[in-house]
């Protein structure tokens, strides 16, 4: 039984003259409080995180259907319809699915009797979501010419308005499930040397186990309408290295290369921050370096799933 306000029993073995070893509990502070402190820190990082993955996945998930809208828009430029009234119908249409998205997760709160603070970021991330959808449809594209080739990286470079929100969404992504891991395997270690910590690891471990699931799952469907943009834009491309002779495995190695490309350095990116963030709060650097790790294997495993099961082509 514990004797003091936060402590917790400890088994601790001590070497005993005239009789050896033997197993004592000793009352021990601090275990339970690291645990309380170090998931407090993780929720507001997580919170924090998952916020701007939200906007970037948002942002993906525009410039998606704002390609999708494009052989539709044409057709209404043709009979006849101004650009200004394809942009406010467009907008329309989008805001509409935004507002109805908001207010199913108004009730969601609701039921969940939160604080009232989560119900003003919901309104807040509405607000800022309507002004996003607002601006990214109205922008009129510009037709890229290159007057120079780029030397290296062409593909990339070139496709840079949609690389750069793919690196965005994988950076947050390796970085929330790493900080997740890295964490969880801390805590785990932790709880097992007290009575109140493995309480503690018991209570929380679906819990945790649960919030990381729920990550890879968002990471994989935006990286999966990340990928779909960016091949969609590209389709013309790979028909043409088609014609020309390339073989389908050609193709998806010429894919594949790029993409491990702007992956590996996402990867790097999250790798630094999450050290960096990570052992500012005291989590040891095996656990950094092992839930990056994990992290890194995941996504890839998820990029390279998702590159195999695209067509490239119409043919």
């Amino acid at each position: 039984m514990d004797v003091v306000a936060g402590s917790s029993l400890k088994k601790m073995e001590l070497e005993v003259e005239g009789i050896g070893q033997v197993t004592e509990n000793w009352t021990t502070l601090g275990v339970a409080q690291k645990l309380s402190g170090t998931w407090d820190v993780m929720n507001l990082l997580t919170t924090i995180l998952l916020g701007f993955f939200g906007l970037l996945w948002l942002f993906l998930r525009l410039i998606y259907e704002k390609q999708l809208l494009t052989s539709e828009n044409e057709t209404l430029r043709i009979i006849g319809w101004p650009r200004k009234k394809i942009i406010i119908r467009n907008g329309v249409e989008q805001n509409l699915i935004i507002t109805t998205a908001f207010g199913i997760s108004l009730v969601i709160l609701y039921f969940m009797r939160v604080d009232m603070i989560l119900f003003y970021g919901a309104g807040l991330f509405w607000i800022i979501s309507i002004i996003l959808s607002t601006i990214l449809l109205g922008i009129k594209e510009k037709e890229l010419i290159r007057v120079h080739a780029y030397k290296r990286f062409a593909s990339i470079i070139y496709y840079r308005h949609l690389v750069m929100p793919l690196m965005f969404i994988t950076c947050l992504s390796i970085l929330l499930i790493s900080m997740q891991l890295s964490v969880f395997g801390e805590a785990m270690s932790l709880a097992g040397e007290t009575k109140m910590g493995e309480f503690i690891g018991e209570e929380t471990l679906w819990f945790q186990l649960a919030i990381s699931a729920v990550i890879v799952l968002l990471s994989t469907i935006a990286l999966s309408e990340g990928i779909n943009t960016l091949l969609m834009e590209r389709k013309q491309e790979f028909d043409i290295y088609y014609r020309i002779g390339w073989k389908k495995s050609k193709i998806l190695f010429h894919i594949w290369k790029e993409s491990a490309i702007w992956f590996l350095t996402s990867a790097i990116i999250a790798f630094i921050i999450c050290g960096g963030i990570l052992y500012q709060i005291g989590i040891p650097l095996h656990w950094i370096g092992l839930g990056s790790i994990t992290a890194v294997l995941i996504l890839g495993l998820i990029l390279n799933i998702i590159i195999l099961t695209r067509r490239y082509f119409s043919i």
